[in-house]
Formats: structure tokens, sequence, C-alpha cells
């Protein structure tokens, strides 16, 4: 039900944003606007300067001399403006036999019908850059500061191209990368339906591997330094049993190199009451421990981020937030077009 009602709040916004802007620009041309409904349907109550606060339907022959009913509608999916000498969402189509009048949209000369039709596009796509302004002046950005490979799903198509944990990426297509924000926009999302050819260290050695377009979906890496540290650790559980101490952190789990909490829970629960050998790093020391999940699949701790995963925020100013902004909207629109692609 959450995501029914965000998905309805959501649309709500959007349908009001875009029908503000087809109101805003007939009132502005001089066209009566004499509906702006929130949902279809019946109206369940609404307000104008003639007849105030009501509930349910106006009488049909009711006239707004210009005022305009704002009104909610039974069905919240949607809404509408309706914009006097206009065929609309309500394809009412009485006004067609009557004599134009000059404060009706059909009275009205080309570029102002243009105007009023185009605005609600406009008013979504300023709602767009003023959300991602937001974004970006309010929070900043995440940025993941390393371009060295932590993991390799095993049997992936990037495991069997030959890439291998502590590759440190140099480049992509040519184009060098800092982080592993560009590692993943440019592997993942700016390069689909194409060849993307990967420049990375290895040891002493510069080596290149090209992924195959149709692997698209299978270029699965994830960076170094995500390893899960240990926030507390239960009284008398197996972890403390095995001398895990708050602060550790898991770097090997019954074999399995360690790159997530998800991970780490995963290997845990599906060995119940089975011994693994278990990897910690304890400030400066690696240690060797054993450890036994109890029969449900617990061993005891409560996981933590690491402390040392190589992660910074960035933030920008007022203005720089508008300019992020507006390149964050022509990424994605690039990027839904090549979906579509």
């Amino acid at each position: 039900m959450e995501y029914i009602v965000y998905f309805a709040i959501t649309i709500g916004i959007l349908v009001f944003v875009h029908e503000f802007g087809h109101f805003a620009a007939a009132k502005l041309t001089g066209m009566r606007a004499d509906v702006f409904a929130i949902g279809f349907g019946k109206r369940l109550f609404g307000w104008n300067r003639i007849t105030g606060f009501t509930f349910g339907e106006l009488p049909k022959d009711f006239d707004g001399e210009g005022n305009t009913d704002y009104r909610l509608c039974m069905l919240p999916l949607g809404g509408y403006v309706k914009i006097a000498g206009m065929v609309d969402e309500s394809f009412d189509t009485e006004f067609a036999d009557k004599e134009p009048q000059p404060y009706e949209f059909r009275a009205k000369p080309t570029w102002k019908k243009i105007i009023v039709i185009t605005a609600g596009v406009v008013m979504n796509l300023l709602l767009a850059l003023l959300i991602f302004w937001g974004v970006n002046f309010f929070q900043g950005k995440q940025v993941i500061t390393t371009t060295t490979i932590g993991y390799v799903e095993p049997g992936s198509a990037v495991d069997s191209l030959g890439f291998h944990a502590d590759d440190k990426i140099l480049a992509i297509n040519g184009m060098p990368v800092n982080n592993w924000n560009d590692v993943r926009a440019d592997i993942f999302v700016n390069t689909i339906g194409q060849d993307v050819t990967v420049k990375f260290e290895r040891g002493t050695k510069t080596e290149s591997i090209t992924i195959p377009d149709n692997e698209t979906g299978e270029r699965f890496l994830i960076p170094t330094g995500f390893q899960p540290a240990i926030a507390e650790v239960t009284k008398d559980s197996p972890a403390e049993k095995a001398g895990v101490k708050k602060g550790d952190i898991f770097l090997r789990l019954n074999g399995h190199k360690i790159y997530s909490s998800q991970q780490t829970q995963d290997i845990i629960s599906s060995h119940k009451n089975t011994e693994m050998p278990l990897v910690v790093e304890r400030g400066k020391d690696t240690l060797q421990l054993a450890v036994t999940p109890s029969e449900e699949g617990l061993i005891g701790v409560e996981l933590t981020a690491n402390p040392d995963t190589p992660i910074e925020f960035q933030t920008y100013g007022f203005f720089d937030s508008f300019y992020y902004g507006w390149m964050d909207i022509v990424k994605m629109t690039d990027l839904t077009f090549n979906m579509v692609g």
C-alpha cells in the first residue's frame, strides 16, 4: 500500500505542476479557466468566488463568470484545467456552435495558444530542475573515491573476461576516471548498447579488456573498501566465543572474500551449525578465527559501515547546484533515449 500511496502523491504533484502551467499561461494570456481539478470524475468538493466552499457537483447551468472553480475529484490519479473555448479532457464541445468570445482559447492568436499548450511541459521541466537543484544544494553527492575493484562475481561475464579483484581502473573508452561514480556511470549507464574498453593497472602492468555490448546486464563489479565492521558483539554469542571484538573488520568468511554486509549475512544464514574460518582485521593486525552460526543462522554481531570506506560528500553552492542540476537532466534525458534504443 505504501507504494500505491507514494505513487498517487507523486502523480498528484506532477499533475498539479503541469496543469498549473496551463492554468497560469491561460490567465496571463487573457483566457478564462473555468475549472482547475485534481483528479477526474465527480467533484467531491471545491471553492470558487461565487459559491464559496461547497461539497458535491455544481449545478449544470453554473456560470463562473470568469472565476475558476478549484476542485478535488473522485479519481485522484490525474487532473485537468478546463479552459474556455478549448476541447480538453472533458470533451465538452457545446461551445463550438456558438460565436467565439474574446476570452476563449479559440479566439486567441496562434502564439498565445502555443504558450498555453506548451506551458505544462515547461513547468514539468522547471520542476525537474528545481528537484535536482535541491538535491545538489541541500544534500550534495556521495562520491566513492576509489577506482580499485574489490570483488568480481564468480561466473559473471566480467569474471570470464579476466577482471580480477585489486585491478585499478584507469580509463574507460579512452576517458580517465577519478572515482567509482565515474566507473559505474561509464560502464553500466552511459555505454548501454556499446562495447566498453576498460584500461586498468594490475600490479606493475597496464592492461585493457573490452566488454561486448551484449554483456551490458552482466557488468558486475564492486569497489574495494566496503567490508563490514563490527559495531557490537552480543554477550555469550558465537561471535564472542570465536574471539570477534567490536571494531573488527571482516575480510574473509568461509573462504569467500567479503565485499558487503548483505553478502556476510547471506553466508552466515546459509551455514547454520557449521564452523567457518573467519579472517578479520583488528587495527594493523590480521587474525585467523573460526565461528559457528547458531541454529537460527546468527553469530551475534551488529554490522556497520567500515570507517575506512572510501566515501566523501561533494557539496555545491547555490548557482553551481543549478548548473549540475541541468547537467543531471541532460544525462537523464540521454539515458532515457539510450534505454529506448
